[in-house]
């Protein structure tokens, strides 16, 4: 096994045979990166923050800060790998951070992310600190991205690499992604990976201005404390103390000096705790923080809602529907007036949590589809699936191979298919618009729940499945 502090080849050093191998290897390295991280990821990262545990020298920081990512802060316990990694960074000009600490006992020191990387790392935590780990994760971050491999503890304390393990760990998150093991023929160095992504249930990202707060007297104190005014001499210092006309000088000053911590401090690390709100969007703990966050310009904050009504409504589409409406959707179809040509304008811009189609597409020009396709990217969230069921024609043994249904509809019914649907052009069309796209059967979803899944015109060899992730 490769030492830890030279775990990870960082170009411009001395490459061992070992390296030499890895850095052309789609296991190892940016082909780790490349395979198993990326593809959960957003193509434009904008005002993002990304965590990666265990990060060794720190390439997959390197590569994530170039991606776009705006804040990108890496953990790891061995003091050599973050020498070198720290040496490499400024070599390089980068701006992310190094911590040198164990996994488990910063978390509470760091900022709220975007997405935390565990790339081969979490099956060295004990299974207890792991444990631990995780509650405190799902109100810190909003996706947690974990690559896995083939491995085998003597001492049944630490966290496993099993696939079904893992899944039971994240059993209060949302699964949003996965990615099988992949072929090894002709690989320099290969190994067995899979990657998961989950998003937590419990924090959104919503815009900074879409909430209300209770002390507006806020906006331009942090303002005059950059200029260098005293404390004393600021507005909201003197509106405090008009109010409070019981307190005493010193209590007011305390309070007022706690205030300041708390603006510096969110400058420094960034906000370490999501802000409460109500499910009317009203916060009930963190006006400081919120007033630094909108005085630092982030257009987007994290939050935990509570009250009576925190359980969002899920936008789910079924598109095409015909008469199979289905309970809990918004079921369009020409029937209803709506077309695929109309497009889903009435949605904004990641608005919609799921959508499903069957049998659909297929009376669309292929021309039509593929506009369509980049109408269900925008609509859909991060995370979010879509589920396409179609005739299988590229199957020879489908009865609709390299036909579709043309065949098959009575004249009277005035109606063709219009394209030949089959799994690889639907890949080719999901993958060109930036989806993560994965084969499934009648059984099987990488949504949260069944309720996507339609097959009224039978299973394979017949029909295909297939899903598509928006990263």
């Amino acid at each position: 096994m490769k030492a830890f502090e030279v775990y990870q080849y960082l170009e411009g050093e001395t490459a061992t045979e070992r390296d030499l191998l890895e850095m052309h290897s789609k296991f190892w390295n940016k082909g780790k990166w490349d395979n198993f991280v990326a593809p959960f990821l957003p193509e434009d990262p904008k005002g993002m923050t990304l965590v990666d545990m265990g990060c060794n020298a720190g390439l997959f920081l390197k590569l994530a800060e170039e991606k776009g990512f705006d804040h990108v802060i890496g953990v790891d316990a061995n003091e050599e790998a973050v020498r070198r990694g720290l040496a490499w960074r400024d070599k390089n000009g980068g701006k992310y951070k190094i911590i040198c600490s164990s996994m488990e006992k910063c978390i509470d020191d760091l900022p709220m992310a975007d997405f935390t990387v565990f790339a081969n790392v979490h099956y060295y935590f004990t299974i207890n600190d792991w444990l631990d780990y995780l509650d405190k994760l799902q109100t810190k971050t909003g996706y947690c991205i974990v690559v896995t491999g083939y491995k085998k503890h003597k001492n049944v304390c630490w966290a496993s690499a099993d696939i079904s393990d893992i899944r039971s760990y994240f059993k209060n998150w949302d699964e949003v992604g996965f990615i099988d093991e992949l072929p090894t023929d002709g690989d320099p160095s290969p190994r067995r990976l899979w990657a998961l992504c989950f998003k937590s249930r419990f924090i959104d990202k919503i815009p900074t201005n879409s909430l209300v707060t209770r002390n507006p007297n806020l906006d331009g104190f942090y303002e005059e404390l950059d200029k260098g005014i005293p404390y004393k001499n600021t507005q909201y210092y003197n509106h405090v103390k008009s109010y409070r006309k019981k307190w005493s000088e010193g209590r007011l000053n305390r309070w007022t000096e706690e205030r300041i911590r708390v603006f510096e401090d969110v400058k420094k690390n960034g906000l370490l705790k999501p802000i409460i709100i109500h499910s009317d969007s009203v916060i009930l703990d963190g006006n400081h923080r919120y007033g630094v966050i909108k005085y630092l310009g982030e257009k987007d904050i994290f939050v935990r809602r509570v009250g009576s009504n925190t359980t969002e409504t899920k936008i789910k589409l079924n598109l095409g529907c015909g008469q199979h409406k289905l309970a809990g959707f918004d079921n369009l179809d020409k029937i209803t007036g709506w077309f695929f040509q109309n497009g889903l304008t009435q949605y904004a811009n990641g608005s919609v949590d799921a959508i499903t189609i069957s049998h659909a597409l297929m009376f669309l020009e292929l021309s039509e589809v593929k506009k369509f396709m980049k109408e269900i990217q925008r609509v859909l969230k991060v995370g979010g699936v879509i589920r396409i069921t179609e005739d299988d024609t590229e199957n020879p043994l489908s009865d609709t191979y390299q036909t579709g249904w043309k065949q098959n509809y009575p004249k009277e019914w005035g109606r063709d298919a219009s394209c030949l649907t089959g799994p690889k052009m639907m890949r080719e069309m999901l993958e060109s618009v930036q989806f993560g796209v994965y084969d499934v059967d009648e059984n099987t979803t990488h949504f949260q729940d069944k309720t996507l899944m339609q097959s009224y015109h039978r299973g394979k060899p017949r029909c295909f499945f297939i899903e598509g992730v928006k990263r």
